[in-house]
């Protein structure tokens, strides 16, 4: 064995503990949802920019932002508020159509269910209600939809983590939808970490099953500030999509 091969192994060895990240504390990478919960009294605010395109027409298709503001309200509950703004484009012929419109003003809480184990994920349920908005006939429901979901997580080591998720959307009339994502997430370093992603959605109706598979990169800029970019692409029936977004994250004590 010649030096610099066994000084490479030894730099690798060694390094190892500088891949050790904090567990994750932000929902950010569009498809992810971690199981745990803000500490008691710790507060979190988010924010997303997203954008979705059909690259048969290479137009936009729909556009938005998102703040979602959580709060540790004890050691395994915490409350969420979400809203935003959407806007939704097509182009059919000659027609152009414009949608723009305050998003769902959505009130949430996460409970933790199961803790971590040596071989149990933890386990944690988020229930979700979509505020209905009077005569709304774009992104605002006319009805309460409520999504119901249940997240598990396992820390694999200081590098991977895997998590997965399984909802259902009660929405208006028969739009309701069974959500589902897998993740991971990679520590690169201290302060950068990649996700793979996979998530879709199955209506009721007779509209195409949604499936994407994506990645982000996530980039701890303070010890409570994130920073993260996400691109990825449709692998169902609108395959010839793709998304990209951004956001912040800042935990607050």
């Amino acid at each position: 064995m010649n030096r610099s091969y066994f000084a490479g192994i030894m730099l690798v060895l060694f390094s190892m503990p500088l891949f050790c990240q904090d567990y994750p504390i932000t929902d950010r990478s569009f498809a992810y949802a971690t199981a745990g919960t803000l500490d008691k009294s710790k507060g979190q605010i988010e924010y997303g920019y997203f954008q979705l395109h059909d690259l048969g027409l290479s137009q936009l298709d729909l556009a938005g932002n998102t703040v979602l503001a959580r709060y540790g309200l004890l050691k395994s509950v915490e409350l969420r508020a979400r809203i935003g703004h959407r806007k939704f484009y097509i182009q059919e012929s000659d027609i152009s159509n414009l949608l723009s419109e305050v998003a769902p003003v959505q009130l949430s809480t996460k409970i933790a269910l199961i803790p971590e184990g040596r071989f149990m994920p933890a386990i944690s349920t988020l229930l979700e209600f979509d505020i209905p908005g009077a005569r709304s006939e774009g992104f605002r429901p006319n009805d309460l939809n409520v999504t119901g979901r249940i997240i598990a997580e396992k820390y694999i080591n200081d590098i991977f983590i895997v998590g997965a998720n399984l909802g259902y959307t009660k929405g208006d009339g028969d739009l309701s939808s069974l959500n589902y994502s897998l993740s991971t997430r990679i520590a690169v370093m201290d302060e950068i970490a990649v996700y793979l992603e996979f998530f879709g959605n199955d209506f009721n109706l007779d509209i195409p099953t949604t499936n994407y598979a994506g990645g982000a990169l996530e980039f701890w800029l303070l010890g409570d500030l994130v920073l993260d970019f996400a691109y990825g692409w449709g692998v169902s029936e609108i395959r010839d999509r793709n998304y990209w977004s951004v956001g912040l994250s800042f935990l607050m004590d």
